[in-house]
């Protein structure tokens, strides 16, 4: 048996050290603004779900770009397990943040499960550009430009899911 191609074995790591960056970047600011609302006398849990938002909102729209994209290069199976390792470190930040702010357990249940959903159904979505569009290069920017737009659209429409 042949060894997976090279592109196949670095995705992985290559979206693995995107979400860390994404939960690094949401930490930072997490903690920095805790320690603003802490020295004004406000409200912590506020700041903690504020947090949390926008972690899950940059995670969803790099997925949005990239997923499909993958998907396009590669095949559904290596985009979909790329968009879970992209989700999944954020995942230990997210569980400090909702314990630490007022949200419900269940509306943010509910979100991580639909980024779960996403990281799965995306991929076919380039997959399916790819065998209807016959060339990888065309397929690629088509996704691409679905992707943005998919992040787009999230960005306008975050108030139905928070």
């Amino acid at each position: 048996m042949a060894p997976p191609p090279p592109a196949t074995t670095a995705v992985p790591a290559l979206a693995f050290a995107a979400g860390a960056c994404v939960a690094a970047a949401g930490a930072l600011w997490w903690l920095g603004a805790t320690r603003l609302a802490l020295a004004a006398d406000a409200d912590t849990a506020r700041v903690a779900d504020q947090a949390w938002q926008a972690i899950w909102i940059a995670r969803a729209m790099v997925l949005a770009v990239l997923s499909p994209r993958l998907a396009s290069w590669l095949a559904w199976r290596p985009a979909a397990a790329a968009g879970i390792v992209l989700l999944a470190p954020a995942w230990p930040l997210a569980v400090l943040m909702g314990s630490a702010g007022g949200a419900v357990l269940a509306p943010a249940l509910r979100a991580e499960g639909l980024l779960l959903a996403a990281a799965v159904v995306l991929p076919g979505l380039g997959q399916g550009l790819r065998r209807l569009l016959r060339r990888g290069s065309l397929a690629d920017s088509v996704a691409t430009l679905l992707g943005v737009g998919l992040a787009l659209g999230l960005w306008h429409g975050r108030h139905l899911v928070f």
